[in-house]
């Protein structure tokens, strides 16, 4: 059990601590710790002298020689990780506690947990060998050559039950039942290729299936898998008999004294009879026998509602559509394609988000829907065709280009400063506001050769002239938006609130925030802000979310870089793009099978079933630390935060 706020870190009471990080989290931080502890001062990534919030900023060499027992990281999770991986090592050889503010160790070491490594089953070769030996081949159908998206086939009877019209006549109702089944069903592949070999090779080749379907169902079903060539097909329903009873008699009857094989998945219908019929025999996995192998990846709570079984469903058809999971010495379970991640561990959450996104447009009657720039790039997409009938605008800005026009006096800068740049005062002055520094300006906010103010309030003057001037270029952006009466629902994925803040000063319209989830909301609940999140606050803390939303930033990126501003005529600036061609393509892949996934769900998820599972989509999530990831491109990504000036390796997330 997680332990509450007043429960954290008494079993370090006295001890000397160092907080890692300046933010305005910290100066909570050290209100709350300070009857708990020692704490003699600040540790940063970027500053190493000086004082704030009362406490000296240390270098981390002076905390080694002040003998710092405890160090907590007050950072958000995934600046948690970066820093783990720069102090980790350090910290182990010296004894040091290294906890986030939640009381996590950071020095815990994390790898792939999920393989097959005490599963027995055959390879790829082994089946290859048995097929050279065998005269006639028979393949089982159902969970062997192919599969249904959902986790089990009792989950067809919910879906024609959450069917709206369903007909009267039991002769409809078993149509629709066939036409709901067959709409979940496709090949696994990697069986389908063997098949194929088999006929290339001369084999005979049956498909053998105990089924309640005909004959011309089940043809219909392997012409849509694309499996032509084989000999003949022995259906249960058309022979009144099945595989446990004479159905392998039949075919033998067919086919004579010849060597056999049956490749199954059904340990007792496909391998113990066929066995008893004298057949040699081959063992497949159906893609649910290797979730339960794999322990059910921390899904097996979570299995009791249909969108439920049915995401769960995608995931194993996919992750599981090959059974040959044995071929290597680990057998761990691998992602070998951003497109992959971005399906598998990503797609449900954003799912979800978006559905819920479309509720509060409903809820509110928004007639203006803005989906905010880099973020809302892949989002408006899938709104688009969730609501088809919706017109929602791609909003050019980013918080650098919002700042630049929205700042509009002293109180405006001095909230800028607030939020730590990682740099020097000069690069903070030029990221933020594009300025060079200027010595007039610095020399006219001095008395007597003293400085009155510190950090960008000294260059207030030129600040303030270039924002007047970015004002009305951004207005005049806004000026060629076709804006109706009535509020605008703004969608943020992941922020404080910023760039809606300075926004609203450029429109009349209210704006309402939709966001995934809103950092730090009781620092921004003094700014007039109206805001809602997916992810409440409550839901944030100890979640797989608020862990892993990093992971997500780059994966949901758009191809074009940051806005810095506009031109006279309202037309976009842009940044330099710093991420390489290899960068786009690998999270364009990402977003690839973010929509696939979206299509596949919109597709099969019936009309009023609710989707929202978010204790699932974040077990999905979180097994992105759990699997082994194989694409390169991936682990290269950098998660990219240009106002705060960080750049961080997206292999140090995971």
């Amino acid at each position: 059990m997680e332990k509450r706020k007043e429960e954290l870190f008494q079993e370090y009471k006295g001890s000397k601590a160092a907080l890692y990080g300046l933010g305005t989290e910290t100066e909570k931080a050290l209100f709350w710790l300070k009857d708990r502890m020692e704490i003699i001062g600040l540790l940063d990534s970027f500053r190493e002298k000086g004082k704030l919030y009362g406490k000296r900023i240390l270098s981390f060499g002076q905390a080694l020689e002040e003998r710092v027992e405890l160090i907590i990281v007050v950072a958000r999770p995934g600046s948690c990780r970066v820093i783990a991986g720069k102090i980790g090592d350090a910290c182990r050889k010296n004894g040091i506690v290294l906890l986030d503010i939640r009381g996590k160790d950071l020095l815990e070491s994390r790898q792939a947990a999920y393989d097959f490594s005490e599963t027995a089953g055959n390879t790829r070769e082994e089946l290859y060998r048995r097929i050279a030996q065998a005269e006639v081949v028979s393949f089982d159908l159902f969970d062997t050559l192919i599969m249904r998206e959902v986790l089990s086939s009792s989950d067809i009877f919910e879906f024609l039950k959450n069917t709206e019209g369903v007909p009267a006549t039991s002769a409809e109702l078993a149509e629709m039942e066939w036409r709901i089944d067959f709409r979940t069903l496709i090949p696994r592949q990697a069986v389908c290729d063997v098949f194929s070999y088999c006929i290339e090779q001369g084999k005979t080749v049956y498909i053998v299936t105990d089924t309640y379907y005909r004959q011309a169902q089940i043809r219909e079903i392997l012409r849509k898998c694309h499996l032509t060539g084989y000999t003949g097909l022995l259906v249960s329903c058309e022979h009144n008999t099945g595989k446990r009873q004479k159905l392998f008699r039949r075919l033998k009857y067919k086919e004579g004294d010849r060597k056999y094989l049956h490749i199954g998945d059904d340990l007792v219908a496909d391998i113990e009879t066929a066995s008893k019929n004298g057949m040699c025999t081959y063992h497949i996995f159906s893609s649910e026998e290797l979730l339960e192998a794999a322990g059910y990846m921390g899904m097996e709570r979570h299995m009791k509602e249909l969108q439920e079984r049915l995401k769960i469903g995608l995931f194993t058809a996919r992750i599981f559509n090959d059974p040959f999971q044995f071929e290597t010495k680990e057998r761990q379970i691998c992602l070998q394609d951003a497109y992959d991640i971005g399906y598998l561990l990503c797609a449900p959450v954003i799912t979800d988000f978006v559905f819920w996104f479309r509720e509060q447009v409903k809820k509110y009657g928004s007639q203006n829907i803005w989906f905010c720039a880099r973020d809302g790039y892949l989002l408006k997409q899938m709104y688009q065709l969730l609501d088809e009938g919706a017109e929602p605008v791609y909003f050019q800005t980013s918080r650098t280009a919002a700042v630049r026009a929205g700042v509009e006096n002293e109180g405006d800068i001095a909230y800028v400063d607030s939020m730590k740049f990682s740099g020097t005062l000069e690069e903070n002055l030029k990221t933020r506001f594009g300025l060079e520094e200027d010595e007039s300006d610095k020399t006219g906010n001095s008395e007597n050769g003293v400085q009155r103010e510190a950090g960008l309030l000294k260059y207030r003057k030129n600040i303030l002239a270039k924002t007047a001037e970015e004002r009305k270029k951004y207005s005049a952006y806004i000026d060629t938006i076709k804006v109706k009466e009535g509020d605008i629902a703004f969608f943020d994925f992941v922020a404080k609130g910023t760039t809606q803040m300075y926004v609203q000063r450029l429109i009349d319209n209210h704006l309402r925030g939709l966001y995934f989830l809103q950092l730090e909301p009781d620092f921004m609940s003094g700014k007039g802000l109206d805001i809602e999140s997916f992810y409440k606050k409550e839901e944030t803390e100890n979640s797989n979310i608020y862990d892993n939303y990093y992971i997500l930033e780059p994966v949901l990126s758009a191809p074009h870089p940051c806005i810095r501003g506009f031109d006279d005529r309202g037309r976009p600036l842009f940044m330099e793009e710093t991420r390489r061609k290899k960068d786009i393509r690998c999270f364009q892949r990402a977003q690839e099978g973010i929509l696939d996934y979206f299509h596949r769900y919109l597709e099969l998820l019936p009309e009023g079933v609710n989707c929202q599972s978010k204790k699932l989509d974040e077990v999905f999530l979180g097994l992105i630390h759990n699997l082994k990831i194989q694409d390169k491109d991936f682990l290269s990504l950098v998660v990219e935060d240009i106002f705060f000036n960080r750049m961080t390796d997206i292999a140090e997330l995971l």
